[in-house]
C-alpha cells in the first residue's frame, strides 16, 4: 500500500514538473524566431527556497538528506523536461522547413493551391506565405 503512495507521488511530481517550463522566443539577426524552453523562474525560486529551509533545519530533521536528494532529483527533471521540450520544437521548425521545402521544389500548382485553401481557412495563410518566401530566400 506504501508503494502505491509512493508511485503516485512520484508520477503527480513529474506531471507537475512537465507543466513547469516556459517558453522563451528569441528573434535572431536574420529574422527567424528560436524557441527554447527553460524551467520556470517561479519552480526554481520554490526549490531554492525549500533548499534553504532544509539547509537551516538539517540539525533538527531527519529527513534533511532524503529532502536534498528529492530536491536534486526535482531540479534535475525540470531542466531534462525542458531540454526535451527545446528539442522538440527544434525538430518541428526543422520538419516544417522540409515540408515546404519540398512542396515548393516538387509540388505542383495543384497541391500549393489546396496547400493555400487549407492556410486560408485556418486563418494561417500570412504566416505561411511570409515563412515560404523566408525559406526560398535561405532566411530560415
Amino acid at each position: 500500500m506504501k508503494l502505491k503512495y509512493i508511485i503516485l507521488s512520484i508520477a503527480a511530481t513529474m506531471l507537475l514538473i512537465s507543466a513547469c517550463t516556459t517558453a522563451q522566443y528569441t528573434r535572431n539577426p536574420d529574422g527567424t524566431t528560436s524557441t527554447s524552453y527553460g524551467v520556470d523562474p517561479k519552480l526554481t525560486a520554490g526549490l531554492a527556497t525549500a533548499g534553504a529551509v532544509n539547509t537551516v533545519t538539517a540539525a533538527v530533521n531527519p529527513y534533511s538528506p532524503a529532502v536534498e536528494i528529492g530536491l536534486t532529483a526535482i531540479t534535475a527533471l525540470a531542466a531534462w523536461v525542458a531540454k526535451r521540450k527545446t528539442d522538440k520544437a527544434n525538430q518541428q521548425a526543422l520538419l516544417l522547413k522540409t515540408v515546404i521545402q519540398g512542396v515548393e521544389n516538387g509540388a505542383d500548382s495543384k497541391v500549393k493551391a489546396a496547400i493555400q485553401a487549407q492556410a486560408t481557412a485556418v486563418g494561417v495563410e500570412g504566416e505561411l506565405g511570409t515563412t515560404v518566401q523566408k525559406i526560398n530566400s535561405g532566411i530560415l
